[in-house]
């Protein structure tokens, strides 16, 4: 709510010209069909701000209108009625953007629908709730905001983010070189993770150009810069230390069964870990953290041994005659997945 007010104070202090053709349209309801109607009257696109996300992704699959929602992820050409009953028409650009709560219980219900492509286009968070609070922090510089933001909004009109905001030869080589990373990434995943994480190429890309405006709004500057190296550097670290995190936590809490998430999440460690074979120690407190008890361990581990992950070795007799040890070998090709290279130091603080 504080960060749609201070767009709505944007928008409340502009003139009607500029309000139609720089702000987007900030609405609370309505289809991507009807959203698509609201964009052919204003320039920059449409903003969905909903409490219920899961439900609107729910009914676009149902209404086979995710199609429209997906090109408003990119800003493209969609084919729609001006009115319900109108012939249809096609809308060259349709800029969309979403805003939205989601409940856990909702979206995985909303996922079976059988479309993941477009929860696959969001950024999540869901940050750990603390229970200490206070009353007297210090107040927000609005006055400061709102001139970053007018700012943003009132550039030439000539200026557009998609054809004049350029990325220059130090920012394109830097993407390059993330590029065999985030594949690594998304090869090492599966199912909507790895839908999610093919979109981190695209999602840095936008990260970086909505980093380098916002420090051209701050310092000033007649024209837009092309976008250097070093906001693509802090936009995969936004990207990798922020959003990966939470998108993971998100989507193996809602991607599959319990016990599946957990196998998931115990592969992906064994294709970190240098362990060529492992105990039932390693995978409950090391790979799970220690989540679960021995005997749902032994049921994760029954899960990658029939995935092939791992493999049972002969029992062996502890140090003078103790308990037996059970041990298991780790697959070698789990690990041909490239490693990542790790975000640097600056990179990690750029992105806090």
């Amino acid at each position: 709510a504080s960060a749609r007010w201070l767009v709505e104070w944007v928008e409340s202090t502009e003139d009607e010209e500029i309000r139609a053709e720089r702000l987007p349209r900030i609405v609370a309801d309505g289809t991507a069909e009807a959203l698509a109607r609201a964009q052919m009257d204003f320039r920059r696109g449409v903003v969905l701000w909903t409490d219920d996300l899961a439900g609107w992704m729910a009914d676009s699959v149902r209404s086979r209108r995710t199609r429209i929602a997906l090109a408003g992820w990119r800003a493209g050409e969609v084919q729609v009625a001006a009115t319900p009953q109108a012939e249809t028409v096609a809308l060259e650009r349709f800029p969309l953007g979403i805003v939205g709560a989601l409940q856990l219980d909702e979206f995985a219900a909303s996922l079976g629908e059988g479309d993941n492509d477009l929860a696959a286009c969001f950024l999540y968070a869901w940050p750990e709730p603390r229970s200490c609070a206070s009353l007297d922090g210090p107040v927000a510089d609005c006055q400061e905001m709102h001139a970053l933001l007018r700012r943003l909004n009132r550039q030439d009109r000539d200026v557009t983010y998609t054809e004049d905001v350029s990325f220059g030869p130090e920012a394109m080589a830097r993407l390059a070189a993330l590029l065999p990373a985030i594949r690594s990434l998304m090869v090492e995943a599966d199912g909507l993770e790895a839908a999610w994480i093919g979109k981190g190429p695209g999602t840095v890309a936008r990260l970086a150009a909505l980093l380098s405006l916002m420090h051209w709004a701050q310092d000033g500057g007649d024209t837009l810069p092309a976008i250097d190296g070093r906001f693509v550097d802090e936009a995969y670290a936004l990207w990798s230390g922020y959003f990966l995190p939470h998108a993971r936590a998100i989507l193996d809490h809602v991607g599959t069964t319990p016990a599946e998430r957990l196998a998931r999440r115990a592969a992906r460690w064994l294709r970190r870990s240098p362990l060529s074979e492992v105990s039932l120690r390693h995978i409950r407190r090391d790979a799970l953290a220690g989540r679960i008890d021995a005997a749902a361990t032994e049921d994760v581990i029954e899960r990658l041994e029939i995935g092939g992950v791992l493999h049972a070795l002969a029992t062996r007799t502890g140090p003078q005659g103790g308990r037996s040890l059970r041990r298991w070998a780790v697959n070698p090709s789990v690990r041909e997945v490239t490693a990542v290279p790790a975000v640097s130091a600056d990179d990690s603080t750029a992105a806090t």
